[in-house]
C-alpha cells in the first residue's frame, strides 16, 4: 500500500513531469522561443533549490499535512496563471518560481513524512517507496500530457478559448 510520504511525493513528481513535458509545446503554441523555456527552465530549478528550508521549516512548525496541502494550493495558481498569461515571460517566470519550489517541496515533504513515522527497516521501505514513486508519477506525467495534447492542442489547454 502506498504511504502517505509516497502519495505526496507522487504529486510532485507527477506535476514536474507533466511540466517539464508540456512547457515547450506550449511556449511553442504562444509564440516563446526555445530559449525562453530554458530561462522558464532554469527558474524552476532555482525555485526548487530556493524553496528546500523554508519548506522543511513549515513541515516542522505546522506538519507535513498543512505543508503539503499549501505547496499543492500554491502550484494548483501557478498553473493557473500560467495558463492565463499566454506570453507574458515575467508572469511566467514568477509562476515556472513557484511551481519549482511546490513540486520539489512535495518531495522533500514526503522524505520528511517518511523521516517521522518510521524508523528502522520500515523507514528503508519508505523511503524507497517516496523515490521510486516520485520517479514513476515523474515518468507517467510526460505520457499523460502528452495523450492529452495528442487529442487536443496546448493552445486550447492555455485558456485561448476562455
Amino acid at each position: 500500500m502506498l504511504s502517505f510520504g509516497g502519495l505526496i511525493a507522487g504529486l510532485g513528481g507527477w506535476i514536474e513531469g507533466s511540466l517539464v513535458a508540456l512547457l515547450p509545446v506550449y511556449n511553442t503554441d504562444v509564440g516563446l522561443t526555445s530559449r525562453d523555456t530554458a530561462w522558464l527552465l532554469t527558474i524552476d530549478g532555482i525555485g526548487a533549490m530556493a524553496w528546500q528550508y523554508p519548506i522543511g521549516w513549515l513541515a516542522n512548525h505546522k506538519g507535513v499535512t498543512w505543508t503539503g496541502e499549501l505547496c499543492t494550493i500554491v502550484a494548483t495558481l501557478a498553473i493557473l496563471i500560467a495558463l492565463t498569461t499566454h506570453a507574458n515571460l515575467q508572469t511566467l517566470a514568477a509562476a515556472m518560481f513557484l511551481l519549482g519550489g511546490t513540486t520539489g517541496g512535495l518531495l522533500t515533504l514526503g522524505i520528511v513524512w517518511a523521516m517521522q513515522h518510521s524508523a528502522g527497516a520500515e523507514l528503508t521501505n519508505n523511503l524507497r517507496q517516496v523515490s521510486v514513486t516520485y520517479t514513476l508519477f515523474t515518468a507517467a506525467g510526460p505520457l499523460i500530457a502528452g495523450f492529452v495534447v495528442g487529442h487536443s492542442n496546448s493552445a486550447s489547454l492555455a485558456g485561448n478559448n476562455w
